[in-house]
C-alpha cells in the first residue's frame, strides 16, 4: 500500500473513531436526569411529564443557591405534549439546552384516562420499548391524579422517582415488582395489559394500592 494510500485510510479511520467516540458524550452537569417519568392522554395527544432529580442528586456539581430540581418550573417537572413519544422527546430537545438522560428513570406512572384505554396505551408502550435509552426496569404504577402526584417531586417529596422505588424496595416484602419489562412482555405474549398498582395523593405524601391484595401500603 502507498504511502499517501494508507495516510488516506488512517485519515477515514480516525474521523471515523472520532465520530463514535464523540456521539452522545455529554458531561453530567449537561444533563438532564429525569428519576420518575409520567404519561397521560387527552384528546389524542400524549402528555408526558419528566420528574427531574436534583442536580447535586446526581452528580455531586450543584452549586449554592442553584434549584433543586432540573424542572425550571417550580414544579419538579417538565411537561410536554405530542401526538407521538418521538415529538414529544423532538419537542424537549428543541426547548431545553439540557440533554435528556433517561437512563436513571425509576418509576413509570400512567394516567388513568390513559389506563383506560387500552390501543392507546398499548401504542405508547411500543414507542416506550423501542426507545433504547428507557431501559426496561422501571417500575411502573398509573394514577388519578397524575399531575398532582407529579407535584410532589422535589417538594413534599424529595424524589419521587425513589421514593415510588423504595416501595417495592423496602415495603412489600415478597410481592413481585410491576416493572416495564413484565408490562412488555405480557402485551407481547398475551395481549393484555398489567394490573398497574394505583398511587394517589394522601395530603403530602402518597398511598399505594397493589391490585392483587388490594390493600394500601
Amino acid at each position: 500500500m502507498s504511502k499517501r494510500r494508507k495516510g488516506t485510510v488512517l485519515a477515514v479511520l480516525g474521523a471515523a473513531l472520532l465520530l463514535i467516540s464523540g456521539c452522545r458524550i455529554v458531561e453530567p452537569e449537561k444533563r438532564a436526569y429525569p428519576l420518575v417519568l409520567g404519561i397521560d392522554e387527552k384528546d389524542g395527544t400524549y402528555q408526558v411529564y419528566f420528574g427531574m432529580a436534583a442536580l447535586p442528586q446526581m452528580t455531586g456539581q450543584g452549586k449554592s443557591g442553584e434549584e433543586d430540581s432540573q424542572g425550571g418550573n417550580g414544579k419538579g417537572y417538565l411537561m410536554y405534549t405530542g401526538k407521538t413519544l418521538e415529538e414529544i422527546l423532538a419537542e424537549y430537545e428543541k426547548s431545553q439546552e439540557l440533554y435528556l438522560d433517561m437512563g436513571h428513570i425509576q418509576a413509570v406512572i400512567f394516567g388513568q384516562n390513559l389506563y383506560e384505554q387500552p390501543g392507546q396505551l398499548a401504542r405508547i408502550l411500543d414507542s416506550m420499548e423501542k426507545t433504547s435509552t428507557l431501559g426496561n426496569a422501571a417500575y411502573v404504577y398509573r394514577s388519578g391524579s397524575l399531575e398532582e402526584v407529579m407535584a410532589m417531586n422535589g417538594g413534599s417529596i424529595q424524589s419521587l422517582g425513589e421514593y415510588l422505588a423504595g416501595i417495592y424496595e423496602n415495603r412489600i416484602g415478597s410481592s413481585q415488582p410491576l416493572i416495564l419489562r413484565k408490562v412488555y412482555s405480557t402485551l407481547h405474549n398475551r395481549q393484555r395489559i398489567e394490573e398497574f398498582p394505583l398511587v394517589s395523593p394522601e395530603g403530602d405524601s402518597l398511598t399505594v394500592v397493589m391490585e392483587s391484595s388490594g390493600d394500601p401500603v
